[in-house]
């Protein structure tokens, strides 16, 4: 399993620590919707950090989205009726992405071949969201051990809203950024997992009722 992120509360802040060296991590550096080698690139201004963000390990233990929610309750950041307006928010959504939408393979070429094969275009759906100038992507994808779709929630975070400055300079040997997640994000990307998929939801809503003190488990 891919190493979590740490994240913590400071000064009134939820920072959240992102490695952006490692090429098969959960946080890269895309250039123009494509992975940049870090160590061998120089980062520029217009780059992006994705952030495959999860909220449970193998536990069944809070870590990151769960963990930044929980570490705002219980620095008085979010108030208890908040958490529970979303809750209730929640426990009402009924529709979700991975079972309304599918992957596709379209013919949009139909004159068109490659050395006698033809040109197909396959459509993956991709649900977007802009909101404090962080894009939430929730992408759909075929289930590597199962049938069906599942879909995979990302953060795309400007390099420019990260710390410390590093535009103009390689990486550093297991280089990590710094980035404080504002609560719209945070709030925002717990919906967007609601809307995600049946279980996401189910999930979500497990998370809420545990940092509302519903459950024994914290």
């Amino acid at each position: 399993m891919r190493k979590e992120c740490n994240v913590k509360y400071s000064n009134g802040d939820l920072i959240c620590d992102l490695p952006i060296t490692t090429p098969t991590g959960k946080t890269r550096v895309l250039r123009k919707d494509m992975y940049i080698a870090t160590r061998k690139t120089a980062i520029e201004k217009d780059d992006i950090i994705e952030w495959q963000i999860s909220y449970f390990n193998k536990k069944n233990e809070m870590i990151e989205l769960a963990e930044l929610l929980n570490l705002a309750y219980k620095h008085n950041m979010v108030e208890k009726n908040k958490i529970k307006e979303l809750l209730n928010e929640i426990k009402k959504q009924n529709e979700f992405f991975s079972d309304k939408y599918s992957i596709d393979i379209e013919d949009f070429f139909n004159e068109k071949n490659f050395y006698g094969f033809k040109l197909l275009k396959k459509v993956v759906p991709v649900l977007v969201k802009e909101i404090d100038r962080i894009l939430i992507w929730i992408e759909l994808r075929s289930k590597q051990k199962a049938i069906g779709f599942q879909p995979m929630l990302f953060l795309r975070i400007r390099i420019t809203q990260t710390s410390p400055n590093i535009i103009g300079q390689i990486a550093e040997p297991n280089q990590i950024l710094s980035w404080k997640i504002p609560l719209s994000v945070l709030f925002s990307t717990i919906k967007a997992f609601s809307i995600a998929s049946k279980k996401h939801r189910d999930d979500m809503i497990d998370i809420l009722e545990r940092i509302l003190g519903a459950k024994n488990e914290i």
